[in-house]
């Protein structure tokens, strides 16, 4: 645990540092930092208090730029150009959010215009765009993910010498 909230605390001091290089070991465990929070956060928001819902927008924003900061910093590591974090990551969540939510819209115009006359062509139109837009935003996370998830260079690269994760 004490590892992770190191991690998570050079999460966030390196916002907005973006060259560079990040340990895998050190961006998952900064991650799982802020997944934590986040988790509890929002369980607790549930409860009904509007004070712990603002906290956990908060915490999205707030955690946003590091997470980026640290995301473009492990994409040096492996030896490609920082950019591509926002090029897979957050295309990638737009993605997936716009199908889920066409789709979503589509079927609940269908199911609530049951009695009416329903166009059938535009309706599956619509879950097919739909469909489209899950699976290229899938697929833009996969990438980014597998990225996120590779070994770092071994020696120096382009980026500079590797940082290793502090034992200890």
């Amino acid at each position: 645990m004490k590892r992770v909230l190191f991690a998570t605390g050079e999460l966030f001091r390196g916002a907005f540092r973006w060259r560079g290089r990040l340990s895998r070991e050190g961006y998952w465990q900064g991650w799982l930092g802020v997944m934590v929070v986040k988790v509890i956060l929002n369980v607790l928001a549930c409860g009904g208090s509007d004070y712990l819902l603002y906290a956990a927008g908060i915490w999205n924003l707030a955690a946003f730029l590091p997470l980026l900061a640290g995301a473009v910093r492990r994409y040096h590591d492996v030896g490609r150009p920082g950019w591509l974090a926002l090029l897979l990551g957050v295309p990638g969540r737009l993605l997936l959010v716009a199908g889920a939510v066409l789709g979503g819209i589509t079927l609940l115009f269908f199911l609530f215009s049951a009695g009416a006359e329903v166009n059938m062509v535009g309706f599956l139109r619509l879950m097919g765009a739909s469909v489209l837009l899950l699976l290229a935003g899938g697929a833009l996370c996969i990438a980014n993910l597998v990225l996120l998830l590779r070994p770092g260079d071994p020696g120096e690269n382009a980026y500079g010498p590797p940082e290793p994760f502090p034992k200890g």
